[in-house]
């Protein structure tokens, strides 16, 4: 496969046309679709080969050599983020194809800003009206038809969460947001970073909760759309998560915990631990990685914002995630300045989750 570039970051963004000159920058990309050549009980998939990426876009400004973004000391007091309205925090996507010649992919629709169908302008992205700012689910989409042609996910709509429905429409050739669920909120909290699995008829849904305690709270529905039900809290520290059905059968969490790390860091390890679908219980906490050990010598290690990647057969499925020292995202941190060796040792790293047999590929061909 070729390499390239979907969509760079980039200097001098004035989405008001009003003289700011801010960095537009993209990170957390997220993907669905089915596989050229998939099958489902033995007959051909109708949406194999359509594909969508998507990511998250905020502004920040460039000052003295380093990016600063909202709310961040110093960020311009004179430049009030609000005013930028659904352009401070939003979600792009575009979509895609394998070629023919199966060496590149094609885009079939360019980037453009995520939007319900009918909610085309202005701030009101979807049906749960005006919206500052819009964040997508941790855990990747998941399939809601045996034809795969409706995927559905929890997003983020400033401190509230609520499902969302993408469609594929054959006329177009390209998949829609054509329908967002109830908005639910948690009196005190803010809700943030949702992961969602399907296990048996059942929508299982894990949601960070910003509090002091930052509880995952947990919730089992029939359907997401309608209520989320009643919620479950479980303790954890304010640190990303996301929860995953493994290919083994197992739900699972992946975050840190402040109060297991045998050094008092918040995000170093990173754990796995293994969920009840229904009482939302933990058990055999497994570390992924521990930076002290693994001599990433970070001042104060990060390692977190795990994705699991589809499994491809076999005993092994991959895991990734980021190993940063905490300098590189909260400059206004008393550490000091992140040192030329942190620098080279950080980015994306990857891991094997390895199970105690063969489960099979995610997908028939």
């Amino acid at each position: 496969m070729k390499e390239g570039i979907i969509e760079k970051a980039r200097s001098g963004w004035d989405p008001l046309g009003v003289g700011h000159s801010f960095r537009k920058v993209n990170g957390l990309v997220k993907a669905f679709g089915v596989p050229k050549g998939a099958l489902h009980n033995g007959q051909p998939i109708p949406t194999a080969n359509h594909f969508v990426a998507k990511w998250y876009t905020r502004p920040s400004m460039e000052i003295n050599g380093l990016l600063v973004s909202p709310h961040r000391e110093g960020w311009p007091s004179e430049i009030n983020v609000e005013d930028l309205g659904i352009h401070a925090g939003c979600l792009e996507w575009v979509q895609f194809r394998l070629n023919d010649t199966e060496d590149d992919i094609e885009i079939s629709s360019s980037a453009s800003q995520l939007r319900q169908e009918g909610y085309d302008q202005g701030n009101v992205i979807s049906s749960l009206g005006a919206c500052l700012t819009m964040h997508h689910g941790f855990g990747d989409p998941v399939p809601d038809s045996e034809s795969f042609t409706e995927w559905v996910e929890v997003c983020q709509f400033e401190k509230k969460v609520a499902a969302v429905r993408y469609s594929f429409n054959p006329t177009r050739g390209r998949y829609e947001w054509v329908e967002t669920g109830k908005a639910q909120q948690i009196p005190g909290r803010h809700l943030a970073e949702a992961s969602l699995n399907k296990i048996d008829n059942d929508w299982v849904i894990s949601v960070r909760a910003y509090d002091a305690e930052g509880q995952t709270t947990w919730y089992r529905t029939a359907d997401p759309f309608e209520s989320f039900g009643d919620g479950t809290d479980v303790r954890c520290t304010y640190v990303p998560r996301i929860s995953f059905l493994c290919a083994d059968g197992v739900l699972r969490l992946f975050s840190n915990d402040g109060h297991l790390s045998p050094y008092g860091d918040m995000r170093n390890p990173l754990y796995a631990f293994d969920v009840h679908p229904t009482t939302f219980e933990y058990s055999n906490t497994r570390v992924i990685l521990d930076c002290r050990k693994a001599n990433l010598t970070f001042h104060q290690p990060m390692i977190d914002h795990a994705m699991i990647y589809p499994h491809a057969g076999g005993r092994r499925q991959l895991v990734s995630f980021r190993a940063i020292t905490l300098k590189q995202t909260k400059q206004d941190a008393e550490d000091p300045d992140t040192t030329p060796e942190e620098l080279e040792k950080s980015g994306v790293y990857c891991s094997e989750l390895v199970y105690d047999k063969d489960y099979p590929n995610a997908w028939n061909f």
